[in-house]
């Protein structure tokens, strides 16, 4: 009896313990969301294809694992280990699946109308994304720092690449205000304020 007490005791440690290790090894899960014309065509806001893996690109991780005082050696790690799925409404699945449904049951006299239907392409304008860091060798309070690091660096990136601080800024900078008199720089100031504010 005390061996097979023993052995169940064990087995229940052993148990307990590879949960604790699954459960602080879970992946890092985040949601990235765009709002700007174009990301529904899957273009960028420069009008070219967008690609959601500029996410983990080398400057955004790099400077992320420099913050955190982490090995850039362990870069490459870190890249691997994120991984990306577009969020597609249930309203789109519905319809996809149902166009595709239609376009299986076409006979012959239909099927080129079946086939305009099921010409359907959905671009995703979020993205959910899993940092399975258990692959780093990072300690998950580290690795959860450089995450929150890289999507907010990316935010940085993003804005940066694509010009949407440096424009506004540079908008009230670009003219001379001291060519005018004050009541006329102010007006003239009032007026670009006016025009940011319906950009923005």
């Amino acid at each position: 009896p005390w061996l097979i007490v023993a052995v169940i005791v064990f087995v229940a440690v052993a148990g307990i313990k590879t949960t604790s290790i699954l459960n602080n090894k879970a992946p890092f899960r985040a949601l990235i969301s765009f709002n700007y014309d174009g990301i529904e065509k899957g273009l960028d806001p420069s009008g070219n294809t967008f690609d959601i893996n500029s996410v983990k690109n080398v400057q955004v991780i790099s400077d992320a694992l420099i913050e955190n005082e982490i090995d850039i050696e362990k870069a490459d790690a870190v890249r691997n280990a994120i991984t990306f799925e577009g969020v597609i409404p249930p309203d789109i699945i519905d319809k996809i699946t149902t166009y595709q449904s239609v376009y299986e049951k076409a006979q012959n006299g239909n099927l080129p109308a079946a086939q305009a239907m099921l010409d359907v392409t959905y671009y995703p304008t979020q993205f959910k994304v899993k940092f399975d860091y258990g692959s780093t060798d990072i300690p998950r309070e580290d690795a959860v720092q450089v995450f929150n690091a890289i999507l907010e660096n990316y935010r940085d990136y993003f804005f940066d690449q694509y010009g949407y601080n440096h424009s506004l800024g540079q908008a009230l900078s670009a003219v001379s205000y001291e060519d005018y008199d004050y009541s006329e720089a102010v007006d003239l100031f009032r007026v670009n304020l006016n025009a940011l504010s319906d950009y923005v």
